[in-house]
């Protein structure tokens, strides 16, 4: 379980990963019980080929532990917008994605403007 600050934000941060391999990708994924195939790297590399940029995040506790991992498909629009779907995501303690999760997907990947789907 993550720990929450007062204002209620989680204690961990989530950073892009896109540089991680196949291997351990999908080894970090295999630690969370609600793991399934929508956030494999597999599915991932997948939906490159139907023109989708991926992206893969993921929360660490200052510890270095791996709290949460999410995958997404990216569609970059003019304006810096974006539109991400994901499938089977976020994995991890429900707390990291609540408060700014949103904010920090934005910041992370340079967008103004963000419409998700997750589901």
């Amino acid at each position: 379980m993550v720990k929450k600050t007062l204002n209620g934000i989680a204690d961990a941060k989530w950073q892009l990963a896109n540089h991680l391999s196949k291997e351990e990708w999908d080894e970090a994924l295999r630690q969370f019980p609600d793991y399934n195939f929508y956030q494999s790297y597999a599915y991932g590399e997948f939906n490159k080929q139907m023109g989708w940029e991926t992206i893969r995040l993921i929360a660490k506790e200052d510890s270095g532990k791996i709290c949460g991992l999410f995958q997404a498909q990216l569609r970059r629009l003019p304006l810096k917008a974006g539109i991400i779907i994901s499938t089977g995501g976020p994995l991890g303690d429900y707390n990291l994605w609540l408060d700014l999760f949103s904010k920090a997907i934005k910041k992370i990947l340079n967008l103004t403007l963000l419409f998700a789907r997750i589901f």
